[in-house]
């Protein structure tokens, strides 16, 4: 038995082989009352949180949707509110089980340096769509007038600043998406269980239109129905032993169910919010016993005559109603029936002989029991069979050598002997070509062989080629090609190990490239992110030092030239904060009293020039808990905190940010009710 493949292929997961595509940065699902978001979230612990912004006609200013940032839900007790029963499949992806605690940074970091773990949480996270809510991944804007065009842009806060996760098409309001229902579904019974199949919307999926399936069953085609799985269904493709299941069709066993009842089931197809499509049409089966029979045992075969006899014997649960005997000239091709040659002849014999054989070649049989109700085993055991010849097989033909960067690719005409085991290729590298070196440790089957080299390598090599049949008969070695690469090999990258700042001034460092001719290392540098490096200079050194344009955020990378000007990649982007000017001061003074609908709290404003906003909260006298209220704007000098309670004592807390969020130190403003 092969083990289990699966082959994810949802939105936000990575690009399986053969199936990268490009998903949209913002999900959204519109309905009449609202516009649902969802977006990929950072699986990073720098993350703080999440801003909403949200713009007319995709073209006039954004307005901040989100206040507070949204932001992950940490403790226990508020996502088992949430979840329900569902919260310990989340809390067993992100690790936090035995014992049972909240979600901490420790948590966190452990999760996402383990990058299989995080790739099946984002499916996990996408085909249960309230997961989304904890990783504070789905806003729903309903303050909309019908007919309206909006657009919506996500960002991540971190590191004190904001970075950008992704912007919407423009979307008009009130528009209703529908969600691609389940056309045609295939059932089938087995034993005690009912497997049922569907087409895949696979366009769908890559839009998110549709990340799932839920199954509803009933004993009865008026109802009740009553959904079958608890949580969403992934979309995988599965290869286990000699079944593999089709990429554009989904499959969900139904189990534990009673043989010989009948069942009524229904599909629906689910989107990113936990939204149902209509039903598909209503599907019937009865589950039955059809377990296969067991295949044959002790199969053997040896010559007799001109030909070959096979015998065996049975293991049986019950009486079979014959054998099939499948034959190939090859342990990994397609095998072919050979008896019986019409099912008419089924007959439960023990034997069988196999005249249509030549010397020199090898034949591979397996068996399979028919039962009688004509279910058929799994295969049985492949043996072969093979008839040795004592001539070797003509030399290799149409050698040619073709050098690469880093490889030599040999290739040749393929041999016409029918029993060709393979070839074996030496290599020659001293100056006379007469020590060859054997590169294949076994015959190889292909008429190719790619000799791996250093690439900065400048020796001429020479190749011969042989082939040997299955009796190991060994042909006479080809003419020898030859062969020598062209110096096209770019340096490795260099390996960032220091990035500081002293003010205005910068200072990289780096480990050396160990190449013979490297000429200079480069530095790039990026303002804001890592999408526009320009050159910053050049040097033989390992370290680099300038003085940074303006206050900002920065990205730094090096990369390694060498003499012939092939260029190794840039290093991985490292970033450093550096800064022209000071935190900003604090509001000289403030006041809170009672107001229409909450409590407004006013204050000076900072004395700073570099003022870009405030942060406002509010701690509780009774029992210290801390709660961000709001993020004003620079200019702003009140806000009214409509969740306080008139009759509790506060004490607000305002500081001052740059742009950068850096924050001033606290102004505190004290209330006691009256």
């Amino acid at each position: 038995m092969l083990p289990v493949i699966l082959v994810l292929a949802m939105l936000f997961a990575p690009g399986s082989s053969g199936r990268a595509q490009t998903p949209p940065d913002i999900i959204v699902f519109q309905r009449a009352e609202a516009n649902y978001l969802r977006w990929k979230g950072l699986r990073s612990v720098e993350t703080e949180g999440f801003h909403l912004y949200r713009r007319a006609d995709g073209s006039g200013p954004w307005e901040l949707l989100t206040a507070t940032p949204l932001q992950r839900l940490r403790r226990l007790d508020e996502i088992r509110s949430l979840l329900q029963l569902r919260s310990e499949l989340l809390l067993t992806l992100y690790g936090a089980v035995n014992p049972l605690r909240d979600i901490d940074d420790s948590v966190w970091r452990t999760l996402f340096s383990n990058s299989d773990a995080v790739s099946f949480l984002q499916v996990v996270s996408l085909i249960n769509w309230d997961f989304g809510f904890v990783h504070a991944e789905i806003y729903i804007d309903s303050a909309l007038a019908a007919g309206s065009r909006w657009q919506y842009r996500v960002t991540a806060l971190e590191e004190g600043g904001e970075v950008e996760v992704g912007t919407s098409d423009i979307l008009i309001s009130g528009t209703v998406q529908e969600i691609p229902p389940v056309d045609v579904v295939e059932v089938f019974g087995g034993n005690e269980s009912v497997r049922l199949r569907w087409e895949r919307h696979l366009e769908a999926m890559k839009r998110g239109d549709v990340v799932t399936y839920n199954v509803y069953r009933s004993a009865s085609a008026d109802g009740p129905f009553e959904r079958v799985n608890t949580s969403g269904i992934l979309p995988v493709n599965v290869s286990s032993g000699d079944r593999t299941t089709d990429a554009a069709r989904q499959e969900f066993q139904d189990k534990f169910l009673t043989n010989g009842s009948p069942y009524f089931y229904l599909l629906r197809s689910v989107n990113a919010f936990g939204f149902e499509s209509a039903p598909s049409p209503l599907m019937e089966v009865t589950p039955r016993d059809d377990r296969a029979v067991l295949p044959p045992r002790n199969i053997r075969v040896e010559r007799f005559g001109v030909g070959a006899i096979l015998r065996w014997e049975p293991r049986l649960r019950s009486q079979p109603k014959g054998y099939e005997i499948y034959k190939s000239q090859a342990r990994d091709s397609v095998f072919e029936r050979v008896f019986p040659l019409s099912d008419v002849l089924l007959a439960p014999q023990n034997e069988w002989i196999d005249i249509d054989i030549a010397e020199g070649r090898e034949y591979f049989y397996f068996l399979r029991t028919v039962g009688e109700a004509d279910q058929r085993s799994n295969p049985s055991d492949t043996i072969s069979f093979f008839v040795p010849d004592m001539t070797p097989p003509a030399r290799p033909r149409g050698v040619r050598a073709v050098a690469d960067t880093g490889t030599i690719r040999i290739m040749w005409q393929p041999a016409p002997e029918p029993d060709l085991l393979g070839y074996m290729v030496e290599r020659a590298s001293d100056d006379d070509f007469f020590t060859r070196f054997l590169l294949t440790s076994r015959p190889i089957t292909d008429t190719l062989y790619i000799d791996s080299l250093p690439p900065q390598s400048q020796t001429t090599y020479g190749y011969v080629v042989c082939a040997i049949d299955r009796s190991y008969n060994r042909s006479e070695q080809s003419e020898m090609v030859k062969a020598r690469m062209p110096d096209i090999v770019a340096p490795q990258a260099p390996f960032v190990v220091g990035l500081e700042a002293q003010g205005p001034r910068v200072r990289l460092s780096w480990t050396a490239v160990p190449a013979d001719d490297l000429a200079q290392y480069r530095v790039f540098r990026s303002r804001g992110d890592t999408s526009n490096f320009v050159a910053a200079g050049g040097t033989p050194d390992t370290s680099f030092g300038e003085t940074a344009p303006d206050s900002g955020f920065f990205y730094y990378a090096v990369q390694a030239r060498d003499r012939s000007g092939n260029a190794s990649p840039r290093s991985r982007p490292y970033s450093i904060s550096v800064s022209l000017d000071d935190i900003p001061a604090p509001p000289a003074g403030g006041g809170v009293e009672r107001g229409e609908g909450g409590l407004r709290i006013t204050w000076e404003a900072s004395p700073s020039a570099n003022t870009a906003g405030y942060v406002l909260a509010r701690r509780s006298v009774a029992d210290g808990k801390l709660v961000t209220v709001a993020q004003p704007e620079a200019g702003q000098r009140e806000f009214t905190d409509r969740q306080a309670q008139a009759n509790e004592e506060y004490v607000y807390i305002i500081k001052a940010r740059d742009k950068r969020w850096r924050q001033s130190d606290a102004l505190e403003i004290p209330y006691k009710p009256e």
